[in-house]
């Protein structure tokens, strides 16, 4: 359902849109609420807008906040995305295997984390300068690039196909409800995908999702659509982390 240069944006949205995530209701909770329904071909084709809409937008800023349940781990990111140049950056909070990011820095082939804590350490290896160390993304093992993957996949060079979406298993309209003070529809693609909708304007305002196991729930929030600026650290500021072996066992 995604694109990233073709092969690698189209590998990422198969992780949001075929299994990669599941749902978690994250709305007021409202016991009288209808059963989810089969999406209608108004909805479907909402929908289907969803990703092209965002590509077209340019960016976005954005925050995510997920919980992994098998470590009681958390991570929290507030930045911005470039989705026509595949770039973005967040302040990071968090608890567990990432705590020592507080921020981060990406593109299509690099992930810049900075870690205050490393400084003395570096600047003892004669890299005074050095605030970011770069290295690959790593979806399957890293929890933030985890992340990174789903905002990136919430837009899409292409329009999708309204009929397909329709059409696949557990597609449904959700519910109304009121999200930062505007009315919303709540759209399920597949079994698990959520989208949280403007009623006024159909612009995506959530991404709520899950793992398959269901040990992983994320919330995206996009609060402000447009181009972004964002510009790259400077080089001298930056190192790839293969450049330091030990530093580099230790944090993989």
């Amino acid at each position: 359902m995604l694109e990233i240069r073709r092969r690698r944006r189209r590998a990422v949205a198969v992780l949001v849109v075929c299994g990669g995530l599941g749902l978690v209701s994250c709305g007021n909770d409202d016991s009288g609420a209808a059963d989810p329904r089969p999406l209608t071909v108004e909805e479907a084709t909402r929908l289907a807008e969803v990703q092209f809409d965002n590509y077209d937008a340019g960016g976005a800023r954005f925050e995510v906040a997920t919980t992994f349940t098998a470590t009681n781990d958390t991570l929290y990111m507030s930045g911005t995305v470039d989705w026509k140049t595949h770039q973005g950056r967040a302040d990071v909070r968090a608890t567990g295997a990432e705590e020592e990011i507080t921020e981060v820095w990406w593109s299509d082939n690099v992930v810049l984390e900075r870690r205050p804590s490393l400084d003395p350490v570096l600047a003892g290896l004669g890299y005074e300068s050095v605030r970011y160390l770069a290295r690959p993304p790593a979806t399957s093992t890293r929890q933030i690039d985890r992340a990174i993957a789903i905002v990136m996949a919430l837009a899409s060079e292409e329009r999708q196909n309204p009929v397909l979406l329709q059409q696949e298993e557990g597609s449904a309209f959700i519910r109304e409800d009121v999200l930062r003070e505007s009315n919303v529809e709540v759209l399920r693609y597949g079994q698990r995908n959520q989208y949280w909708l403007n009623l006024g304007d159909a612009t995506l305002m959530r991404f709520d999702g899950n793992s398959a196991n269901g040990s992983a729930p994320i919330v995206v929030d996009l609060l402000e659509r447009g181009p972004q600026q964002i510009p790259a650290p400077e080089s001298a500021a930056v190192l790839p982390i293969d450049a330091i072996p030990e530093l580099q066992e230790s944090l993989s």
